[in-house]
């Protein structure tokens, strides 16, 4: 199962990055994902807080998968075990032009625990979608301030 939820942001990749990344201040600004580990650790475990619309919020403990600053962050994590439940998140920033970047939110699951969790990916998948037009507002409202 992918989920996945882009938007096109005026700007170039890096302050995106630091909107992304700054996990003390999601908080702030972000609907869905509340809280990540900062700074970011180029392997290992991270704490990662996300809160889907309608639903509990999530405490999980993926491990870096990639880190390529400025441009991509894959986490990876498991549910007991692999069989189980394996998540993956992601976020891309690709830029378009000087001044405009696409950033891709994905989401994926395997495991057989899968086909009990609908109402949740639905949440996942508003919360994504909620996620890149906060971000927009976010990093277009700071680069006009």
């Amino acid at each position: 199962m992918e989920l996945c939820a882009e938007v096109e942001i005026e700007g170039s990749p890096a302050p995106l990055w630091e909107h992304i990344t700054r996990g003390d201040l999601l908080h702030e600004w972000s609907p869905f994902l509340t809280s990540l580990t900062t700074p970011l650790p180029a392997s290992g475990a991270v704490q990662l807080g996300a809160s889907p619309p309608n639903s509990r919020e999530l405490h999980l403990t993926p491990r870096v998968d990639r880190l390529h600053p400025g441009e991509e962050l894959h986490l990876v994590g498991t549910l007991v075990h692999a069989r189980v439940l394996t998540y993956a998140f992601s976020v891309q920033l690709t830029p378009l032009s000087e001044d405009s970047t696409r950033v891709l939110y994905r989401a994926t699951a395997t495991g057989w625990l899968l086909p009990f969790l609908g109402p949740l990916l639905t949440a996942v998948a508003r919360g994504l979608a909620f996620q890149c037009q906060a971000l927009k507002r976010r990093a277009e409202g700071t680069a006009r301030a």
